[in-house]
């Protein structure tokens, strides 16, 4: 694949960009407590195979200027992922091995051994990590590892560290979240194949290093490639506020579900103030649904977690670490961290039902939903992993399904299958109704309202010959104008029986009064708009109803103009 440089209009957005000021604290926390690094950023498997490379992305640490090619921000988290080795997070306890590819973990020590919180990816990159711990801090014991969800990236390198034997002679413990197990294999057993075909284009996995290339993946720089691996818990915690002593130290436990993971935990270490979000926090915001593939995640329950979270620690927390990204320090600041990101997942999903409850469908909310100045304000809170567009989408799924309330699209074809026939249909500026009124006559009705609400495939008002149009209204026509009556309904803005009411000042003037709660501008023209597209919807429905009968007597709908 040869990289290509900016086009014009790529370098003007990116430019654009460029005038904000970053906050320099990101930097001072993710320099924080360095100890050390790999001489060799290459990791290799027992066989000599490719794993990882750090030293892949040194473009990233060579202080260049953001490229041209790259948005400003994403560039600057990128080359704050980039900072990769050996750090102390807390003072001769909580050792952070960040070795930057897609996930760091967390070494917490003490006379006996280390509890290792989520493993890695690879066994590979979990033993390289534990030799560079080892080869700094001293050799300890692997006593315990927690897994804080159920996602690959947490627990498929635990063999790098430990082994079946030690566990099963309960040397060594493995704490995860009840129906660990359970969601592991339903998401990497069941959908595992389409899932890794679907990873290797989200995460960029064969596009080259650099800023033409793969640049970053949000909450790391790139994912390994060796398999994972996975040891069964040995104790499952069942309900918040669950309290061990792991090696001789108290943690306590939040269990999280639906959330970032379908079986999460948080935790807390009360004897010292040391709080873990697991990924339900990071350094961005997250996927409500990856484009990967993956159960759709509860945006309102996310929030709910977080508000509980911060109700039980917040107050008592000194440093706080994420599964992935840095660490962030000082009560205050964890506690602003938290309301943030809280915040921001209630938002998306308050907004994207608000939305869909005056009648808009995914792509329109995607569109419409802008992040507000408090949230664009800190880098945590934008989309270098996940994004608003996809959230939005992922929110209306979950209560709403895959289904815009069009029933053209009920029964899709596959794209080739449409592409076929468009060609057949299209020829330019015009197209042939006879095609399209003979797919309907076949029973393709679907294919025939979606190629009827094609004004750039066909023009059903300027119909070729009167006998196809006239087939063609009674199909298409039809169809299309159930689906915006079924709108309006839903909006409550038409009653049947009495027909439209007519648009009065004060019925405007309170349409456009602004929700001082939660309110959207956009969201507000658009439901001042929906009351007279109801009321127009509904007369033209009648009118097109009359125009139907009158198609079983007349070959061409003289006057039915449909739009």
């Amino acid at each position: 694949m040869s990289a290509k440089s900016a086009s014009p209009i790529t370098a003007k957005k990116n430019a654009a960009q460029n005038s904000r000021e970053f906050d320099p604290i990101d930097l001072e926390r993710v320099q924080r407590g360095f100890i050390a690094k790999r001489e060799s950023g290459l990791i290799n498997d027992a066989e000599g195979r490719f794993v990882f490379d750090s030293d892949a992305f040194e473009f990233l640490r060579d202080g260049r200027d953001c490229p041209d090619t790259v948005n400003p921000h994403l560039w600057r988290h990128a080359t704050l992922n980039a900072h990769h080795g050996l750090f102390e997070v807390a003072r001769r306890r909580v050792a952070g091995s960040r070795l930057r590819h897609f996930q760091h973990h967390v070494y917490q020590g003490n006379a006996q051994g280390w509890i290792v919180i989520d493993p890695l990816t690879s066994q590979d990159t979990a033993r390289a990590s534990y030799e560079l711990v080892t080869k700094h801090l001293g050799h300890r014991p692997i006593t315990a590892v927690i897994y804080t969800h159920s996602h690959v990236d947490h627990f498929g390198g635990v063999l790098g560290i430990t082994s079946k034997e030690e566990v099963d002679a309960g040397k060594c413990r493995i704490i995860a979240p009840v129906h660990f197990l359970q969601e592991t294999v339903g998401e990497n057993i069941i959908a595992g194949p389409a899932m890794g075909r679907r990873a290797t284009y989200q995460f960029g996995a064969f596009l080259p290093r650099g800023p033409q290339g793969h640049v970053d993946c949000g909450l790391g720089t790139s994912t390994p490639t060796s398999p994972p691996t996975l040891l069964a818990p040995t104790e499952d915690i069942t309900f918040t506020g669950e309290e061990l002593v792991v090696d001789g130290i108290r943690i306590i436990f939040q269990l999280t579900p639906e959330t970032e993971a379908p079986a999460e935990m948080n935790f807390f270490f009360p004897d010292f103030g040391w709080l873990c979000m697991a990924e339900n926090c990071s350094q961005t915001m997250h996927n409500l649904v990856p484009i990967r593939g993956a159960l759709v995640r509860n945006a309102l329950n996310w929030s709910k977690y977080i508000n509980e979270n911060m109700e039980m620690f917040a107050d008592k927390t000194t440093v706080m670490f994420m599964s992935h990204n840095w660490p962030v320090w000082g009560t205050e600041d964890v506690r602003q961290f938290l309301t943030l990101q809280r915040d921001l997942y209630r938002w998306m999903h308050d907004q994207t039902m608000r939305m869909a409850n005056h009648g808009m469908t995914s792509l329109e909310i995607a569109q419409t939903l802008v992040l507000p100045d408090e949230f664009l304000a800190h880098e945590h809170t934008r989309g270098f992993y996940g994004d608003l567009v996809h959230n939005v989408k992922a929110v209306y799924q979950r209560y709403l399904s895959w289904y815009d309330g069009n029933p053209a699209n009920l029964n899709k074809l596959p794209p080739t299958e449409v592409g076929k026939r468009y060609v057949q249909l299209a020829g330019g500026a015009g197209c042939t109704p006879q095609i399209r009124a003979e797919i309907i006559r076949r029973g393709r009705l679907s294919l025939g309202g979606r190629s009827g609400q094609s004004p750039g495939v066909c023009r059903p008002n300027k119909p070729s010959s009167p006998r196809s149009a006239g087939r063609l209204s009674r199909a298409t026509w039809l169809s299309i104008r159930v689906v915006n009556f079924s709108q309006c309904v839903s909006h409550g803005r038409t009653r049947v029986a009495q027909g439209p009411t007519a648009r009065t000042k004060d019925s405007q003037r309170a349409c456009t009064q602004h929700d001082s709660r939660n309110d959207h501008r956009s969201t507000v023209r658009h439901s001042c708009r929906a009351r007279d597209v109801g009321a127009s919807w509904w007369r033209q429905l009648v009118r097109q109803l009359d125009i139907h009968r009158s198609c079983r007597h007349t070959r061409s709908p003289v006057g039915s103009r449909p739009f």
